[in-house]
């Protein structure tokens, strides 16, 4: 019965949210900047739920970009996946799971992606043999990185909270599986000493 509501929920949340990168990325763009659901989601679940769940979405995520937004297949399933599992790296290392840290992560994760789409987008462009104006920096953040992170981290605010109490898990497993982890830190902290 587990499985069939981890596997339920987990479908209802992806379709939930590429429909709303498909339908609302392009409503709500503000300068160079639009809401990236798919990328906040791999982020929060990897925060929330670890590295082998956060993996899985976000090469699910990653493909469905590269498909629907033109890009080289195999580039945002690289760059979400290691997004994902810093996320699910920093979220390990917490004892509690907290929105404060979630937002921090997303912070750091966003302004990765950009970076890490800037880059690639050049080098993809240069190898091709095509000229590209690179943008200064103070345009780039101005325009693409400071609204982004304006409307990327509520965003990751209100899927921690969906995903948290409407999520895969039960509020009430997340608090075990949080206990079971800081145990499990406790027991190598204290073999250490």
């Amino acid at each position: 019965m587990r499985w069939i509501r981890l596997i339920t929920l987990y479908i209802f949340w992806f379709v939930l949210v590429v429909f709303l990168q498909l339908v609302w990325s392009n409503a709500w763009v503000w300068r160079l900047a639009a809401p990236q659901f798919l990328l906040m989601f791999a982020i929060v679940c990897g925060y929330l739920f670890g590295f082998g769940e956060g993996s899985v979405v976000a090469l699910a995520a990653g493909m469905i970009v590269d498909l629907a937004f033109g890009r080289n297949l195999g580039v945002g399933m690289l760059l979400y996946f290691w997004l994902a599992a810093l996320a699910a790296v920093m979220g390990g290392q917490r004892r509690r799971r907290s929105l404060w840290y979630l937002l921090m992560v997303a912070v750091i994760a966003f302004v990765g992606h950009e970076l890490g789409v800037t880059v690639l987008t050049v080098v993809i462009i240069r190898i091709g043999g095509g000229g590209l104006e690179i943008p200064a920096i103070s345009v780039w953040l101005t325009d693409s990185v400071l609204p982004g992170l304006a409307i990327n981290v509520p965003l990751a605010a209100l899927l921690y909270f969906a995903l948290r109490y409407a999520g895969p898990y039960s509020a009430l497993e997340l608090t075990r599986r949080e206990l079971a982890a800081d145990e499990k830190l406790q027991g190598e902290k204290i073999k250490d000493s």
